[in-house]
């Protein structure tokens, strides 16, 4: 998995510098989930 994310990094690296990408605009997705699970049901010892 290493090596192909450090592919996929290199790839991407190489498009913006070619300037196909550009870092003017970028935008966070800050969306929330509820998860299917109890906060008591995780017990320690």
């Amino acid at each position: 998995m290493k090596d192909v994310l450090e592919t996929i990094f290199t790839a991407v690296l190489q498009l913006a510098d070619e300037n196909y990408i550009s870092l003017e605009h970028y935008f966070v997705d800050g969306t929330k989930i509820e998860a299917n699970a109890n906060r008591y049901t995780f017990r320690m010892g």
